[in-house]
């Protein structure tokens, strides 16, 4: 009797390296992460398996926390074993992350390559935000509610200190992290400001510089890249302290739609939805994971409210993420990293 072969499912793992944004910003493999970012991972070791699906492992330390044990997980611990894995989902991707995965045991075969991870990291660069603009005000230009308001100056990149205006300001740096690397003209004096900057030039080679804007409301758009192009997952509402992340609201997705429409229109936000998807289609290239597009509502000089598109792209999982997830299974409140 001949039997047919099963189809063998190749499992993905989830690893959770929340200090992947400043072995971008170091750039090379031999990054140290700062005790904070180390016992972060550590605690948080398990938060990859709100989102795992079917099959899928997770590799974290110890016990899921009583509340996690509790929901209707899908994923599973790692055993050790990479016998099986055919694809690993770090939080995010770097050269440090991939030399720590080898040290893990990770076969070459489901890493990503030199030139991907350059080209990721390069995606990464803030940067980036300018060709998604563009795009998003290009299209804009059709919508008669769009093309009639006065748009945000696009980012620009400055390779040396930027020079005095009047104008309020951000300064950002390339790569960084949860609100750090955010320079902001209103709070601290020119001299400080050049000074930081300076830093971050010696450092990472240029600096971002924006418009400040008028902000009401921070939040993001989640979304996956995927072989068959780029899927929205939700939104997050987030807030901030600083300007450093401090929780997501877990809730329906369309709640938190419902919410952010209130401040402009349902129309608006599902055409931002929809437009952001398609840039990050158009610009991605062979990146393939998570994408957190962060925008917010700002008020214009009319006292009218509208949404910028984006204000960041993070080309990995975000806090919203598990956030949103939660919401999808039926919690509430708010989740905060340090829980």
């Amino acid at each position: 009797m001949i039997c047919d072969k099963e189809k063998v499912v190749k499992k993905i793992l989830h690893w959770f390296n929340p200090w992947n944004d400043l072995a971008l910003a170091f750039g090379g493999e031999n990054y140290t992460p700062p005790k904070a970012g180390q016992e972060l991972a550590r605690k948080m070791s398990w938060l990859p398996i709100l989102w795992a699906e079917e099959g899928d492992m997770v590799a974290f330390e110890g016990d899921l926390p009583d509340w996690v044990a509790r929901l209707p997980l899908k994923g599973s611990r790692w055993d050790g074993k990479w016998d099986g894995i055919g694809r690993v989902e770090p939080w995010g991707w770097s050269l440090a992350a991939r030399k720590q995965l080898r040290k893990m045991g990770a076969p070459e075969s489901i890493l990503p390559t030199d030139e991907l991870l350059y080209d990721w990291r390069m995606l990464s660069h803030r940067r980036t935000t300018e060709p998604f603009l563009r795009l998003i005000y290009k299209w804009g230009a059709t919508e008669k509610w769009f093309r009639d308001r006065p748009l945000p100056l696009l980012p620009r990149e400055e390779r040396s200190c930027p020079y005095y205006t009047a104008a309020a300001k951000v300064v950002k740096a390339p790569w960084s992290t949860a609100g750090r690397g955010i320079l902001d003209s209103t709070t601290m004096s020119w001299e400080d400001l050049r000074r930081k900057a300076e830093g971050i030039i010696n450092r990472q080679g240029s600096v971002m510089i924006e418009a400040r804007l008028d902000k009401v409301l921070d939040f993001a758009l989640l979304y996956r890249s995927t072989d068959a192009g780029v899927e929205y997952l939700g939104p997050s509402l987030f807030m901030t302290e600083k300007g450093v992340y401090r929780g997501g609201k877990i809730a329906p997705a369309g709640e938190m739609e419902a919410e952010i429409a209130a401040f402009v229109t349902s129309r608006e936000l599902e055409w931002v939805k929809e437009a952001a998807r398609k840039a990050l289609e158009a610009i991605r290239t062979d990146y393939r994971g998570f994408i957190g597009v962060d925008m917010m509502v700002h008020r214009l000089k009319d006292g009218t409210l509208a949404i910028h598109p984006c204000v960041e792209i993070n080309w990995r999982a975000t806090m919203g993420l598990p956030a949103l997830m939660l919401g999808k299974m039926g919690e509430r409140g708010w989740f905060k990293p340090e829980l």
